[in-house]
C-alpha cells in the first residue's frame, strides 16, 4: 500500500494524526478570535443618546398633541444616517433608538458605547438622527430620507430629523472615548421636533383650496 503524503498509519500513526487535528482546530479557533476582534476593533463607538438639554417634542399638528416625546418604550423609534461628507450621501448605519420613559418626557437613547458598522475608529463622520412615532413603522424606510439629508416622508403620523452632526467615533487602538452625537463643537446642537407632514395630494388640495378663495376673494 501506498502512503499519502502527509498522513501516518499504525497506532502511531493514529495519534499523530489525532494531534495534527486538534492543532490544527486550535489554529482556525485562534484565527477566528483574531478575525472577530479585529473587525469588532474596526467599528467606531458612539454614545446614541440625547441629553437633558436636547429634548425631542413633537409638533402640535399631531395626533397626539404637542409637547415632548413620551409614552412607554418604542412608542417613538430613532434610527441614525451617516455620511463621508456634510452633503451626503446619508446612509442608514442599522441603529435604532427608543423614547425613555422619564417624568419629563423628551429623551431616548440607543444605548452608550455602541458600535458603528462602517465607521472606522478615529474617522470623521457626519449624520442626522430620523424620529418617528412607531405606529407608522418598526423598521426604517430609506425612502424617508433624501441622500443630501433631508426628508422626503409624508404620512398622518409624526416624523422628523435632526439637524446634521459630525466627529471622530471612539474606540480603537488608541482606546478612544464614545463620540457623544449631541453637544460638543460640531455635535448636533439641539433636540428637534417630529411633525405631521401630509401627503402631496392634501397639501394639494390645500394650495388649491387657498387659490380658489383668493380668487372668490377678488371677484367679491
Amino acid at each position: 500500500m501506498i502512503a499519502k503524503p502527509g498522513l501516518a498509519f499504525g497506532r502511531e500513526g493514529f495519534r499523530e494524526n489525532k494531534r495534527r487535528v486538534k492543532s490544527m482546530k486550535t489554529f482556525v479557533a485562534v484565527l477566528w478570535l483574531i478575525v472577530a476582534t479585529t473587525g469588532a476593533l474596526a467599528q467606531g463607538l458612539i454614545n446614541f443618546a440625547n441629553s437633558p438639554t436636547t429634548l425631542i417634542s413633537v409638533g402640535a399638528g399631531a395626533p397626539v398633541g404637542g409637547g415632548l416625546v413620551c409614552g412607554p418604550v418604542g412608542t417613538y423609534l430613532f434610527g441614525l444616517l451617516v455620511s463621508p461628507t456634510a452633503t451626503g450621501p446619508f446612509t442608514f448605519a442599522g441603529l435604532y433608538a427608543s423614547n425613555l420613559v422619564t417624568s419629563s418626557g423628551g429623551r431616548f437613547s440607543g444605548g452608550n458605547g455602541i458600535a458603528v458598522p462602517g465607521w472606522l475608529p478615529g474617522q470623521t463622520m457626519y449624520y442626522e438622527i430620523a424620529g418617528w412615532r412607531s405606529i407608522s413603522a418598526t423598521t426604517y424606510n430609506p425612502a424617508w430620507i433624501r441622500a443630501d439629508g433631508s426628508t422626503s416622508y409624508s404620512g398622518p403620523n409624526p416624523f422628523g430629523i435632526s439637524a446634521i452632526g459630525s466627529g471622530v467615533a471612539g474606540g480603537g487602538p488608541q482606546s478612544l472615548p464614545p463620540l457623544p452625537l449631541f453637544g460638543g463643537v460640531s455635535g448636533i446642537p439641539t433636540g428637534f421636533s417630529l411633525g405631521v407632514i401630509p401627503e402631496p395630494s392634501v397639501a394639494s388640495l390645500g394650495c388649491l383650496g387657498a387659490t380658489l378663495l383668493w380668487i372668490f376673494s377678488l371677484k367679491s
